[in-house]
C-alpha cells in the first residue's frame, strides 16, 4: 500500500486556514524570522503537533516543503499540550488550527479577539465588501487574455475608488501578477520602472478613472471601456507559464504539474 500512489482524490470537501504560533518573547517575530533561522546551520528548531499524521502536524510539513526548511518535530496527544509547552518556551512553534489559534489569542493575549474577528471578517460578509471584491476580480481580469503583459491592468483611480476597489496595491495588478513577491507598497515603483521596457510600455495597459475620464484630452481608458468591446484582445498573446517557482522547491508531483500545465497551453 503506497498512501500517494494507492488514493486519489475526489472532491474538496472543506478549507481549513492554520495560524502559526510562537511564544511572546520568541525571536521569530514573523514568518521571515522563523524561515531565516530554520536555514540556518546547526538552528534546532522545534514544532509542535497534535499527534503524527494529525492535520496540524501535515500543515506544518507543508509550510516546511514550500519554504524548504527542516525542524525537529515534536508529537503531542492534543493541540492544548502543544500550547502550554510554547507559551512555556519548550517548543518553538505550532500550525495551529484557526478556531484554536483564536482562542490562543483570547486566553493569552487580548480577550477581545474573538470580537476583533467578528467585526473585521464575519461582519465584512454581511456587508458591501464582498460585492466589491468580486468587482475587482472583474475589472483586473474580465476581457483579458493569458498574456504575460495582457492578463490584467493598472488602475490609476480616485483615492475612494482604490480604497474600496482597489486596496493594498491592488491597483497595480499587472506588475503584481508578473513579480508577485514585489510588497504591495513597491508596485507603483515597479510598475514605473517597467514603463522603461519598450515592451511592456507599448502592450501594458493603464487605466485612467472608472466611469470618467479624468484626463483632458482622453488617452488611456476608463475601467467601463477595458470592459467593452473595443479592449477585447486583439490578435493572439501566447499564454504565459512561469514554471521557475518549482525548480528551488521539493514539490511531489512537479514534473506532471507542468505536464498538464503545457497541455492546458497546448488546447488554449
Amino acid at each position: 500500500f503506497d498512501a500517494v500512489k494507492s488514493l486519489a482524490n475526489v472532491s474538496m470537501l472543506t478549507t481549513t486556514p492554520y495560524v502559526l504560533i510562537t511564544n511572546a518573547n520568541s525571536p521569530y517575530k514573523t514568518l521571515g524570522d522563523l524561515i531565516q533561522a530554520s536555514k540556518k546551520p546547526n538552528s534546532n528548531l522545534t514544532f509542535g503537533s497534535a499527534g503524527i499524521g494529525s492535520s496540524t502536524h501535515l500543515a506544518a510539513e507543508f509550510l516546511h516543503q514550500a519554504a524548504g526548511i527542516k525542524n525537529t518535530h515534536i508529537p503531542y496527544k492534543s493541540s492544548p499540550e502543544v500550547i502550554q509547552d510554547v507559551l512555556a518556551g519548550r517548543v518553538d512553534y505550532f500550525m495551529a488550527p484557526f478556531d484554536t489559534a483564536l482562542t490562543y489569542l483570547s486566553v493569552y493575549v487580548d480577550p477581545w479577539a474573538p470580537a476583533y474577528y467578528a467585526v473585521l471578517w464575519i461582519g465584512a460578509i454581511f456587508s458591501s465588501f464582498g460585492l466589491f471584491m468580486m468587482l475587482r476580480q472583474v475589472v483586473q481580469h474580465g476581457n483579458a487574455d493569458r498574456g504575460w503583459l495582457t492578463n490584467s491592468r493598472v488602475f490609476l483611480v480616485s483615492d475612494f475608488i482604490r480604497f474600496a476597489v482597489f486596496p493594498l496595491g491592488q491597483d497595480y495588478h499587472l506588475p503584481h501578477h508578473m513579480y508577485a513577491s514585489i510588497p504591495h507598497y513597491n508596485l507603483r515603483e515597479l510598475h514605473e520602472n517597467l514603463l522603461n521596457c519598450p515592451e511592456y510600455a507599448a502592450e501594458a495597459t493603464e487605466v485612467h478613472g472608472y466611469f470618467a475620464s479624468p484626463e483632458h484630452p482622453k488617452v488611456h481608458p476608463t475601467v467601463v471601456d477595458v470592459l467593452g468591446p473595443d479592449w477585447s484582445p486583439h490578435g493572439h498573446h501566447e499564454i504565459h507559464l512561469d514554471h521557475s517557482v518549482l525548480a528551488d522547491l521539493e514539490v511531489q508531483g512537479a514534473e506532471e504539474l507542468i505536464a498538464e500545465a503545457e497541455r492546458t497551453k497546448a488546447v488554449a
